[in-house]
């Protein structure tokens, strides 16, 4: 022992570079290593900018499935939708041979995020050649609200997945199931996910002779109304009760003019609330709003 440093001499006499390293025996594991040349023989001269084909007719068929997992929130009075979704996205090796493993470009129609490319999970590429692109992802879309029959009402929000860039000819999407995946949801205080059916659809547009295909996911949310039943409708009832037993006071008394002003200021502050909750559209008046009028129309 060394009296001015406490070093064992045995250690004080060895070089530094001949003393074991945390991390010295990392980059000689067989597994790490075979990784390292297997993913460095792959990817020589890859660019991920190319469309993942082989030849440049051939066409890339990518399988796009999703699991809907949360209901964050619906902005009804912009008309939009915030939901956390696992999309998936299967491409298999059809060619038996080597191919660009890349990331085929798809993106949301209605969605304020655009492209999933900014997601940077890495894809699992199996020995076959088939790769597997698995991305959390959280969308911000749009979606029309009816509000005819507010607040008993279902509305259904469209999520539409396809390329921006190649048609059919060059890129194909195909959903991997009828409806999306619904055993991870948790379950929202306001909205019940009722189903999230989806369809393939191939459209034309002006710009392009070629098709588009695109897979459209459509997810059906109804209104938990327990809430609004106790805190909207119900006073409402007492209301319009309190007016029927107005009629029953004297005239000459002073009550019945004070009784009937309240109830016709509570009703007007119960038609406000709806009034802030629904989005400002003509396309239909709600029920409990016709329903707010007649009241008023009946105490005046």
């Amino acid at each position: 022992m060394n009296a001015t440093t406490g070093i064992p001499r045995h250690m004080a006499s060895t070089p530094a570079s001949r003393l074991p390293s945390a991390t010295s025996g990392i980059t000689h594991m067989s597994p790490d290593r075979e990784e390292l040349m297997l993913f460095r023989d792959l990817f020589d001269g890859y660019d991920k900018r190319l469309r993942p084909a082989l030849r440049k007719e051939d066409n890339v068929t990518v399988k796009l499935g999703i699991s809907v997992h949360q209901l964050i929130d619906i902005d009804e009075r912009n008309e939009m939708m915030r939901l956390s979704v696992w999309v998936r996205q299967n491409r298999a090796n059809t060619e038996g041979k080597r191919s660009n493993n890349g990331r085929t470009e798809c993106i949301v129609d209605g969605s304020t995020d655009g492209s999933l490319e900014r997601f940077k999970s890495q894809i699992k590429v199996s020995s076959n050649g088939d790769s597997l692109w698995l991305s959390p992802v959280i969308l911000i879309s749009s979606c029309k609200i009816f509000v005819k029959y507010f607040p008993f009402d279902e509305q259904h929000c469209k999520l539409k997945f396809g390329s921006w860039t190649y048609d059919g000819y060059q890129l194909d999407l195909i959903p991997e199931a009828d409806e999306a995946e619904r055993a991870k949801f948790l379950n929202n205080g306001e909205w019940d996910l009722v189903g999230a059916p989806c369809k393939r659809s191939v459209q034309k547009y002006v710009c392009c002779e070629e098709p588009f295909p695109d897979v459209t996911y459509e997810i059906q949310i109804r209104r938990r109304t327990l809430f609004f039943f106790f805190n909207m409708i119900i006073p409402c009832l007492v209301i319009v009760g309190l007016t029927i037993l107005s009629f029953y006071l004297p005239p000459d008394s002073g009550e019945r003019i004070s009784l009937v002003i309240t109830n016709l200021l509570a009703m007007t502050v119960f038609m406000l609330l709806v009034a802030e909750i629904i989005p400002p559209t003509s396309d239909a008046v709600s029920v409990i709003s016709t329903f707010y009028s007649c009241c008023i129309l009946r105490l005046e």
